[in-house]
């Protein structure tokens, strides 16, 4: 047996421990969108001390446009991490129902799975959108 004969079986058998592309693109998109998420909730967490203890220093941060701009995503990209973690908690909820018959198990985790990859590939234009705008 040459080792190219080998390869065929090898092959799916490895392909089979790898994320599919749909998980790639769920794990990328997700950690894109919940690095914005964090990084725009830590401006405004940091503006919002800032207006307590130093007010003209908040003042001065909040006159740079990246500054309000951040501000002005945050919201949104707050809503869309409570968005998914929701989705997650339901993927969980659905898939221990022993109640809940097969096929409507699998239609609800696709149309989960479907409103999932919407919420990132929407805000994933918005982060990429939001990075192409910074100097």
């Amino acid at each position: 047996m040459e080792a190219g004969d080998a390869a065929p079986v090898v092959g799916p058998i490895l392909r089979s421990f790898l994320p599919s592309q749909g998980s790639q693109f769920r794990m990328e998109a997700g950690d894109k969108v919940f690095d914005a998420a964090a990084r725009t909730q830590r401006l405004v967490t940091t503006v919002n001390d800032l207006l307590k203890i130093n007010p003209p220093k908040a003042q001065q941060m909040l006159q740079d446009p990246e500054v309000r701009q951040a501000m002005a995503l945050n919201r949104h990209y707050q809503a869309a991490a409570r968005q998914i973690a929701a989705i997650s908690r339901e993927k969980i909820r659905i898939q221990n129902d022993r109640s809940l018959p097969l096929a409507a198990k699998r239609q609800r985790m696709r149309d989960l799975y479907l409103s999932e990859i919407q919420i990132l590939k929407t805000m994933g234009q918005v982060v990429d959108t939001e990075q192409e705008q910074l100097p």
